[in-house]
């Protein structure tokens, strides 16, 4: 789950650039899977050609100077700890949407936005906008809901790529950071790509949970529900 961080200002121009950017290159939307698959609009697209495309999204993320991070769950990880286990059997409601790793990082991106939110100066709010996930989005609604009862974060707002286009560039920045993990998942190879090298100054707190810390997670939350203190349980315990 990709995220990126904008003023409202420089969110307005910087999508009408996008937009701009697009049409030079005869595009209407960009969707990262159609992009890398050579489907859709980017059907019969040549290798050089996708390169170009790239270096100009490289160049608009770098004018605007965009921040932007995210939080990969690998999925075998996952499933051997919430969905093996059964744990996820005991989470309510929507548990079979837990099955699924989207609520871990959707989980994750909200927490680190609550963080954040709490040093900002009264007045100063941030408002999240979400890719429209009709699977997700009802569970996803009410955890936002109860970690925002101050209405520090501001609303949360739902949306689609055709309509609030910002959520376009954090599309193309999710395949971008998806690839890099799996490559340093089967590599270790920790060094990023040629895309998320040239806009390392902008990343912040990009984070890939492995099967170790999300089997903390859960044995935290398990905890909790047994009511014991969830700071007793180490990183470490087996």
């Amino acid at each position: 789950m990709a995220t990126i961080l904008l003023g409202s200002t420089s969110s307005f121009f910087f999508g009408n650039d996008w937009l701009t950017l697009l049409g030079g290159f005869g595009v209407k939307e960009f969707h990262a899977s159609d992009f890398h698959r050579r489907q859709g609009e980017f059907l019969r697209w040549n290798r050089d050609r996708c390169s170009e495309l790239q270096r100009a999204i490289i160049g608009l993320f770098l004018k605007w100077q965009i921040k932007h991070s995210c939080v990969l769950v690998e999925h075998s990880g996952y499933r051997r700890s919430f969905v093996d286990t059964g744990f996820h059997k005991t989470l309510r409601p929507a548990v079979r949407k837990w099955k699924k790793p989207y609520f871990q990082a959707f989980q994750h991106t909200v927490s680190n936005l609550r963080e954040y939110a709490d040093h900002q100066p009264r007045g100063v709010y941030i408002t999240p906008v979400f890719d429209d996930c009709q699977e997700f989005m009802g569970h996803a609604r009410a955890d936002y809901a109860r970690k925002n009862k101050d209405g520090k974060l501001g609303q949360m707002q739902v949306s689609t790529t055709g309509v609030y286009i910002q959520l376009q560039a954090a599309d193309f920045l999710a395949w971008e950071y998806r690839v890099d993990a799996e490559r340093c998942i089967t590599t270790l190879e920790r060094n990023p790509g040629p895309v998320l090298e040239a806009l390392r100054e902008h990343m912040f707190g990009a984070k890939v949970w492995s099967f170790e810390f999300l089997d903390y997670l859960r044995r935290r939350v398990e905890a909790v529900v047994a009511g014991v203190d969830p700071e007793s349980i180490s990183f470490f315990d087996s």
